[in-house]
């Protein structure tokens, strides 16, 4: 059976962050400790804008000081979508890997994988991530909390 959700429009409201590894320089720098420590693990903001055709989607996610546009994926028999965004930070190269699934009525729940590698340094770092109940939003309209 196919599942028939609507993904298209403004999603707003908060994702947190789950988990921070990192390896090489990242973890020689400390790059988790200092950008993602254990108390920052409350809710930050995130915008997603998707548009739908048929079984597909695209779109662009906003996040902390952060834009990226996410690759067309299909949509899966049961709802759910994975798909994959990448942007530059400086010289670090970020790659995101998406789940997006519709929750309760009217919201929109799934996570991402984001892997950071730099051009001149060695190993990388992990950031896993849970979308919280991102809820339907006017273009250029507030925020609406989490809930």
């Amino acid at each position: 059976v196919t599942v028939r959700v609507d993904f298209s429009g403004r999603w707003a409201g908060a994702y947190t962050i789950d988990d921070c590894v990192e390896t090489g320089d990242f973890a020689d720098a400390e790059v988790c400790k200092t950008y993602f420590p254990k108390t920052a693990y409350t809710p930050r903001e995130l915008t997603l804008s998707l548009a739908q055709n048929g079984d597909s989607l695209s779109g662009n996610a906003s996040f902390d000081q952060f834009e990226a546009t996410l690759a067309p994926a299909p949509i899966a028999q049961d709802g759910s979508v994975r798909t994959t965004s990448s942007f530059t930070y400086y010289d670090g190269r970020v790659k995101v890997e998406w789940t997006l699934k519709h929750g309760a009525p009217e919201r929109l729940d799934g996570g991402f994988v984001m892997t950071w590698t730099h051009v001149s340094k060695s190993g990388s770092m992990t950031v896993t991530g849970s979308l919280k109940s991102l809820a339907p939003a006017p273009a250029g309209g507030t925020t609406p909390p989490p809930a």
